[in-house]
């Protein structure tokens, strides 16, 4: 989920024979270190089963135009940055001037400082609703469904898995311009919020401190809000273009076939070499080849 991958972790390639990751992010971190080989594959993306019965008023939301952001407490508040997008929100509106802010966690009897944090940031604004609870998949999937808007200011994301099922609902997304959800996201079917990048630093545990990630420009957040509030109709053009790039390169069949493929490899290999030749060896990062002293046979 940053750019580099914790040492304390390392110890889990004893276990595993290949990597397998869902973005070129991820790609590039593993790596840096890993012993073994590491494939990018299409990580599918189903578009979420909506609850047609369910209403605004039962999942309580506002009856008015609903940005949403949703997270886990216990995925590190920093990194998902919800106190940027709170203040991102802030800047774009005055207190009822026309949308809704809906943040949606879970775990927050987990990180009560964290909570108390989100709690302050929003002091005094009325239009700024924190939701801490579990729902059903439906009732997530519903709360998605129900809003006109995802949004995303991360500083770092491996993927971005709430982002994309967003989008495949056919909503527009404001995210962040880095990490793992420049997998899917374009200019063309999103909203890029530029970034600087930056360190992790200190107390951001499992995350090394000296690795790095992002600083979402909170202004053009806020700019960016208030246009996809003010041009709401091509707004929903461009999730609809989200959409429709989600089914076309994250689906099953995709997925299936790149996973296929990719199995169908790894049997020739093992069938024509033992399992610790060199040719089974030739899809490990070059760095690691070239101090095992590995070449292609």
């Amino acid at each position: 989920e940053v750019e580099d991958f914790p040492k304390s972790f390392h110890g889990a390639f004893n276990y595993v024979d290949e990597i397998w990751v869902a973005s070129e992010f991820m790609r590039r971190a593993f790596l840096k270190v890993s012993p073994k080989p590491v494939f990018k594959y299409c990580l599918p993306i189903l578009t979420p089963q909506v609850g047609q019965s369910l209403s605004r008023a039962d999942l309580s939301l506002p009856a008015k135009f609903i940005f949403l952001f949703s997270f886990d407490l216990l995925s590190v508040l920093e990194r998902k940055n919800p106190l940027g997008l709170i203040e991102a929100f802030t800047r774009a509106f005055p207190d009822g001037a026309g949308p809704a802010l809906v943040i949606k966690t879970i775990n927050g009897d987990k990180r009560c400082l964290e909570m108390e944090k989100m709690r302050y940031a929003i002091r005094g604004r009325s239009d700024i609703i924190l939701m801490d609870a579990y729902l059903s998949q439906t009732e997530n999937s519903t709360l998605a469904a129900l809003a006109d808007c995802y949004v995303s200011l991360h500083r770092s994301e491996g993927f971005g898995l709430t982002i994309a099922e967003a989008m495949a609902l056919g909503k527009p997304a404001i995210a962040t311009a880095y990490s793992g959800n420049i997998e899917f996201m374009t200019p063309d079917n999103s909203y890029l919020c530029p970034a600087r990048r930056s360190e992790v630093g200190p107390d951001r545990e499992p995350y090394p401190a000296t690795s790095h990630w992002s600083e979402p420009d909170i202004e053009t957040a806020a700019q960016l809000l208030r246009g996809v509030y003010a041009h709401q109709e091509e707004a929903r053009a461009r999730g609809l273009r989200a959409a429709e790039d989600i089914r076309k390169h994250y689906s099953p069949q995709v997925a299936g076939a790149q996973i296929r493929d990719r199995l169908a490899t790894i049997r020739r290999r093992r069938s024509s070499h033992p399992v610790h030749s060199v040719a089974f060896l030739e899809d490990l990062p070059e760095e690691v080849k070239r101090e095992k002293g590995v070449e292609r046979p």
